[in-house]
């Protein structure tokens, strides 16, 4: 096209897929460079650029190179959504204190508003640290992953300090998962009955801090080492004798199997319905903790659970988790949040 234009009309490119030949040019010209990249990567553009001016041509090609990958990351579909990769970069190279956009556009490649982290993590970047990038991201913390594990020795302490974390992150609720048996032990009665004397111990404090303790049952084969917590109906038994302040949490990975689930989704009602949590069963399943599947390739009749989560009155967040070690932690994050967002509005 630059080639049909007349002597002193000059073209400026914008694009930001292919820029690096364009603005180099061949023997009958270039296009200038009209890029939101530059805008990301400004110091090196203007190394390259210099290069290029002193006919350098190698080192053009050095510096600015590796800047393409990123470029075409950026501004991948939907591409009206760039500004974010921007705003993003500019954050990473400190150049401003906070990731906010208006409208919450910092949120909008994905279209995802809610987080549930753990704790684990939460660890690894310091609490009021990462208090900060989720309330700077507009983010609403739907739970926080997880008290409970009775069995330990530091029970107590580490879940004051999981209460004080939910609080300060204004989470909706604090998992719970409980713990199996502790060791040596066959008693798995007196294993439940340890679960309800520890929750009601934990209660006031939670209540005081306006954190809703969420029991997640856990699938049976995790009940000697996880939690001996396994059907809905036991943990809502123990909703009924604790009071307020006590919910569940549903997975549907733990609890799809149970005959009596629509019934007791029913009896928790909106009152006790805290989380959602959402997968699939893989057949076969190769490992019962980090081998689920995305919503779809399984076994699960998640519309069904779904109609009747609804039916009994919950309307909060559905938090996928799926525990993948073999296939979706090892994909690019982009493309496994594109495909839950599909599968979630297709299979859910």
């Amino acid at each position: 096209m630059r080639r049909r234009l007349p002597a002193g009309v000059r073209m400026y490119t914008g694009d930001d897929f292919n820029f690096a030949e364009l603005i180099e040019g061949d023997g009958e010209g270039h296009s200038d460079a009209l890029l939101g990249i530059f805008d990301a990567i400004a110091p090196v553009a203007s190394a390259a650029l210099s290069a290029l001016a002193a006919n350098d041509r190698a080192t053009y090609h050095d510096i600015l190179a590796p800047t393409v990958p990123l470029s075409r990351h950026v501004f991948r579909a939907p591409t009206r959504f760039y500004k974010t990769g921007i705003v993003f970069l500019a954050w990473l190279n400190g150049h401003q204190e906070h990731f906010v956009m208006v409208g919450g556009q910092q949120s909008a490649r994905h279209g995802i508003r809610g987080i549930a982290p753990w704790r684990d993590k939460l660890a690894e970047m310091g609490l009021a640290k990462a208090a900060r990038a989720i309330r700077a991201h507009g983010l609403v913390v739907t739970g926080l992953c997880r008290g409970g594990f009775f069995t330990a020795r530091d029970w107590l302490s580490d879940n004051r300090r999981a209460i004080e974390e939910a609080h300060e992150l204004a989470a909706r609720c604090l998992v719970m998962v409980v713990g199996g048996l502790p060791e040596g032990s066959k008693d798995l009665a007196r294993a439940r009955e340890r679960v309800r004397e520890c929750l009601a111990l934990l209660l006031p404090e939670a209540r005081a801090a306006g954190v809703p303790l969420a029991i997640e049952p856990l699938h049976p084969m995790q009940a000697p080492d996880r939690a001996c917590v396994n059907t809905l109906e036991q943990a809502l038994d123990l909703c009924e004798e604790l009071g307020e302040g006590v919910g569940v949490a549903v997975d549907v990975s733990h609890v799809w199997w149970d005959p009596k689930l629509a019934g007791q989704i029913a009896r928790a009602g909106r009152r006790r319905l805290l989380a959602y949590h959402l997968c699939d069963w893989l057949v076969p399943t190769r490992d019962t903790l980090n081998d689920r599947g995305m919503m779809g390739d399984g076994v699960i009749d998640l519309p069904r659970i779904r109609g009747w989560i609804e039916a009994a009155g919950y309307d909060g967040f559905h938090e996928v988790e799926i525990f993948s070690g073999r296939d979706w932690w090892r994909r690019d994050p982009d493309e496994v949040l594109a495909v839950m967002k599909e599968r979630h509005l297709r299979c859910c």
